[in-house]
């Protein structure tokens, strides 16, 4: 299987962006949606949700409801 150098590019900037998340959630105990779109500004609301998401499926976060807001933390 073949990959070309954008789409392994296109990877490894999802992993640091992935790694970054993991990294605020640790430091802080918990993100919410609002600190990631800090973080990320050039990023729309969906594309942060996808990078939420396949982090929740790899186990790695959980995402946790309160009365008003809801946050991410480490699983």
């Amino acid at each position: 299987m073949s990959v070309s150098i954008r789409q392994f590019e296109q990877w490894l900037q999802s992993k640091e962006k992935k790694t970054l998340i993991t990294k605020h959630i640790e430091n802080h105990d918990k993100g919410t949606i609002q600190e990631f779109e800090q973080i990320f500004p050039n990023l729309t609301r969906d594309q942060i949700y996808n990078l939420l998401r396949d982090l929740k499926k790899a186990g790695r976060i959980i995402f946790k409801e309160s009365k008003r807001w809801g946050y991410w933390s480490l699983k």
